[in-house]
């Protein structure tokens, strides 16, 4: 299987997916409509929280986005991961010479965040499997007790997942509302302001 990069100085840069328990891209609508959505990812630091095969992150680099950060646990998965962002930072090495990249084989938390510049625009991206609700829950509520600011773009399902009304009921005792929302199918990504109605 095989993804492409939608736009940016990397369009059309292919990206080849290996199978592994829980892999499963963005859906190439959401995805176009999460981007689109943007457009400019120029200065934004874009945080992979479940990196998978790393489209994402490789596609606001694309988009100019000035650091990304990709964070995998699977072993097999991250390995892979180093191949591709290796062989991207190698073809578009001019493109990239003022950017941060970053591989981190653990799961994000709570050190991690101290090294985030506070004073950028963040997105956190996260798709974990749908079925891990305890990590959804998890590293949601890391993000929203951590007082970060930005943007948090949540990736779920409503059959196999993170159910859209279930979540609203969530964030609403958060404090938090979703701002923003693209569906395809049965799946959907909700993009979330950190800050809320702090």
């Amino acid at each position: 299987m095989r993804v492409n990069i939608l736009g940016g100085y990397a369009k059309n840069f292919t990206i080849f997916l290996k199978e592994a328990k829980g892999l499963r891209p963005t859906l190439a609508l959401l995805k176009r409509r999460f981007f689109d959505a943007y457009q400019d990812f120029a200065g934004i630091h874009f945080y992979d929280l479940c990196a998978g095969s790393g489209v994402m992150g490789l596609e606001a680099l694309s988009r100019g986005a000035s650091a990304v950060a990709f964070f995998e646990t699977h072993r097999q998965t991250f390995s892979t991961l180093q191949s591709t962002v290796a062989l991207f930072s190698e073809r578009y090495a001019d493109e990239l010479s003022d950017k941060s990249i970053s591989l981190v084989n653990s799961a994000f938390a709570a050190h991690c965040l101290p090294e985030m510049d506070q004073n950028c625009e963040c997105i956190f991206y996260l798709d974990p499997p749908y079925e891990r609700r305890d990590l959804y829950l998890k590293l949601v509520g890391l993000l929203f007790d951590s007082g970060c600011s930005g943007k948090l773009c949540l990736e779920s399902d409503e059959r196999k997942g993170w159910p859209s009304e279930e979540l609203e009921t969530y964030l609403k005792q958060k404090k938090k509302k979703i701002e923003r929302i693209f569906k395809q199918g049965c799946s959907y990504l909700a993009i979330i302001d950190l800050q809320g109605d702090d």
